[in-house]
Formats: structure tokens, C-alpha cells, sequence
């Protein structure tokens, strides 16, 4: 998430960074109900193939 932050910063456009910030908040919670074991461990989001 910093590292997003600081891309969204250099931009230039303080008007998106506000924007983005505020959608970060609205959407955040369910991030925690999606995805539970992020909420708990902290390692991310893996994708997994099945029958490979």
C-alpha cells in the first residue's frame, strides 16, 4: 500500500490521490470479509491452479 501511495503521489494530481484515498477507506472492510487469511496473516492474495 505505500509503495502504491507513493506512485499515486508522484503523479501531481492531488485531486486523484484524495479520490483514491477515499475509496481505499470505503472498500478496505471487505477486503477483511473476502479475504480473511489476509486480514490475519498479512501475506497477500494467492491464485491457485487446480489440476496442474
Amino acid at each position: 500500500m505505500e509503495f502504491h501511495f507513493a506512485v499515486y503521489k508522484c503523479c501531481g494530481m492531488p485531486y486523484l490521490l484524495s479520490t483514491i484515498e477515499t475509496l481505499r477507506l470505503r472498500i478496505g472492510p471487505s477486503f477483511h470479509d473476502l479475504y480473511p487469511e489476509f486480514a490475519i496473516q498479512k501475506y497477500g492474495v494467492h491464485n491457485m491452479v487446480i489440476g496442474a
